[in-house]
């Protein structure tokens, strides 16, 4: 054996262990990833209210394409998001807003169920406005 042959076999052993591939189901990952969209997402929204731009609220639906959310300001959409099969959101109102000065009127719990065991929750504490993304099993 050369050292030609040497540095081949070595450059392709290390590009087929450099590779990464993922048996597992992702469905969780994908759960997440959405719970923290979701999280951030009203936080924009409360963000837009104590910077003076009111009228900004994330509005929860279920369509025929499944449940999601919207970002609105006023009559116009600004984001519209849709959860992936299998995941849902609850909240206890169909909206949320929140006032200039950072509360939210109508704070509480909204839970984001999906596959796995791992449930998320993202409350909103009332006279704060305080956003906290949760995960329990």
């Amino acid at each position: 054996m050369n050292l030609t042959e040497l540095i081949i076999g070595y450059v392709l052993a290390v590009m087929l262990l450099s590779t990464a591939v993922v048996f597992s189901d992702n469905s969780d990952a994908i759960n997440r990833g959405r719970a923290g969209m979701l999280c951030s997402d009203i936080r924009y929204v409360k963000n837009c209210a104590v910077s003076g731009r009111s009228g900004y609220k994330l509005r929860f639906f279920n369509d025929k394409d499944g449940y999601g959310y919207k970002i609105r300001d006023f009559n116009s959409t600004k984001k519209t998001v849709y959860f992936p099969k299998g995941i849902k959101s609850r909240y206890r109102k169909s909206e949320i807003e929140f006032r200039e000065s950072g509360s939210c009127p109508d704070a509480g719990t909204v839970y984001i169920e999906g596959p796995g065991d791992i449930n998320r929750t993202i409350t909103i504490t009332p006279p704060t406005g305080r956003i906290l993304l949760k995960e329990e099993k």
